[in-house]
């Protein structure tokens, strides 16, 4: 994977990422879904998180980690770590459905189940999902099927299809950590809207001139106002 400048990298550690509320009412414990957005926004989340991308490409951006990926990718991220994705649209529109992301709780899987000796590998994975995890695409293909079968199958038949997810990862032999070993997260769980907006915007605009005129429209302020808002927070 080809690194970014080290400035980016700085600047997105110290952005403040979004809170998003992942809706589980329908779902239970275990929401699968088609990835069709066109453009991603800084933020976390409690949850754990599987992402595998099968048709688009571009930067991926996960706490500290600043990479660019291509197709299967796929990355599994403990709940609380900011990340996003940019993606490249050299030839138009991206496909409706670039890829399927898997949101899950760790309360889902039960303290005394995930404390049984069979799933020492299972903890082990989940604990280092706190740097985040990047998988081969040898694996992403094979876990390809199974999220899919999870998007429509309910009841037992996800459980099952959510295992047999969960053998590749725990089996991988290619893992690859995202985050730097130091990294330290330090976020605002009401989430900062205006500033998320400007850091999204300077993300998606960096390689442009960005006035204080304009930016300070991007947070609906006059110029005067979002420079010390700016520096306040």
């Amino acid at each position: 994977m080809l690194k970014f400048d080290k400035h980016l990298n700085i600047l997105f550690k110290f952005m403040i990422a979004e809170l998003q509320k992942i809706d589980f009412d329908e779902e239970g414990g275990f929401r699968a879904e088609f990835i069709s957005e066109t453009g991603g926004f800084w933020h976390f989340h409690p949850e754990y998180e599987l992402d595998l991308h099968t048709k688009s490409n571009g930067t991926r951006i996960v706490g500290d980690s600043v990479e660019l990926f291509d197709r299967y990718d796929m990355i599994l991220l403990a709940g609380n770590i900011p990340h996003c994705w940019n993606y490249y649209r050299p030839e138009g529109d991206l496909p409706e459905k670039h890829g399927v992301v898997l949101h899950f709780k760790l309360t889902s899987l039960g303290e005394p189940f995930i404390s049984q000796p069979e799933m020492s590998k299972v903890r082990e994975l989940l604990s280092e999902a706190s740097r985040g995890i990047l998988f081969s695409q040898e694996d992403a293909r094979k876990a390809e099927p199974h999220l899919n079968n999870m998007i429509r199958n309910k009841g037992i038949d996800k459980l099952i299809d959510f295992f047999n997810v969960l053998k590749i990862l725990i089996n991988a032999k290619q893992r690859e950590f995202l985050c730097t070993e130091n990294y330290r997260l330090e976020y605002d769980e009401r989430g900062n809207k205006k500033l998320t907006d400007v850091y999204n915007y300077i993300r998606e605009n960096y390689n442009k001139p960005i006035s204080l005129e304009t930016i300070s429209g991007v947070a609906g302020m006059n110029p005067f106002s979002f420079s010390k808002y700016f520096k306040e927070n």
